[in-house]
């Protein structure tokens, strides 16, 4: 099953993610999926846990574009392992694109002569592509202004 709760507190979220939990009669080995925004509210979900409960344990805390892919992917067995748009895979194509792209940004010309070139390029594409994944998460709407070639 599932459920979706949103609140401007994370507290209240927190205590009533242990309140649901202590009561979700599943088996005690039986693992738990919380979808979370991001890795920070992970750690700090799995630690608010652990200090009411004493322990926090077979929980999962899975990205909400990972949670879905998989279950995609569970669901279409003729879907690719991961999605073009993970950000170590989104890396990885802009790392290609970026020569390309040199030829016609100057900017982008000037930063990747620096030296190393090779890791200059690198973190430019770990960079897009964090910024990226923050707009897939964060700002579809000029994702789409982009793809339909407004702004």
């Amino acid at each position: 099953m599932f459920y979706l709760y949103h609140h401007h507190d994370l507290d209240r979220l927190a205590e009533l993610l242990a309140v649901l939990l202590g009561r979700s009669g599943a088996p005690p080995l039986a693992a738990e999926t919380v979808l979370v925004p991001n890795r920070g509210v992970s750690r700090w979900l799995q630690m608010r846990l652990a200090e009411g409960e004493g322990v926090a344990a077979n929980l999962a805390f899975p990205l909400p574009a990972k949670f879905f892919w998989q279950l995609l992917s569970t669901s279409l067995p003729a879907s690719p392992d991961s999605s073009a748009y993970e950000r170590e895979n989104l890396r990885w194509h802009l790392y290609a694109l970026l020569p390309e792209l040199a030829g016609e940004i100057p900017r982008v010309a000037h930063y990747l002569e620096g030296t190393p070139a090779e890791l200059r390029r690198w973190q430019l594409a770990e960079q897009l592509a964090d910024v990226f994944d923050q707009y897939l998460i964060y700002r579809r709407d000029m994702l789409a202004d982009w793809e339909a070639g407004r702004g």
